[in-house]
């Protein structure tokens, strides 16, 4: 089992760094979106929120499972996970909590859309994206 370092917990779990989420479909095309909801749920678990029903997404990870996370630190710094999509929760106190808090945001920007599922993410491995070390496994 692929098990996150520390400095990369705190870079992912880090709300004012950038995140992006990248899926692949059926016919290996890539998607990438920016997360700012992805975080950290333990060494081995991401948790992220879907806002858009139906989303490229939400039917790349339903179709292939695959989904790869990178996340910037300034000045510098960054990390890339790869994992496995698991399921969606649409209740519990994961998807409660996550919901109150992206919700809220939403509504103070005026962003149109509520959480409609939490998304996890089983980590297989994790790459440094900073230089010198880029490319560098890391778990």
């Amino acid at each position: 089992m692929a098990k996150l370092p520390e400095d990369v917990l705190e870079a992912i779990n880090n709300r004012g760094n950038m995140k992006m989420l990248a899926t692949i479909d059926k016919g290996k095309k890539v998607n990438v979106v920016p997360i700012g909801s992805v975080r950290a749920l333990d060494e081995e678990m991401l948790a992220f929120a879907n806002c858009v029903p139906n989303s490229r997404t939400k039917q790349n990870l339903e179709a292939t499972r695959k989904a790869a996370v990178a996340v910037f630190q300034p000045p510098f710094e960054g990390f890339q996970i790869k994992g496995t999509f698991l399921k969606w929760e649409t209740s519990g106190p994961l998807f409660e909590e996550m919901s109150a808090e992206i919700n809220e945001t939403m509504q103070k920007y005026n962003l149109p859309g509520k959480v409609e599922a939490v998304g996890k993410i089983k980590v297989t491995e994790a790459y440094a994206l900073s230089i010198p070390i880029a490319g560098e496994k890391l778990a």
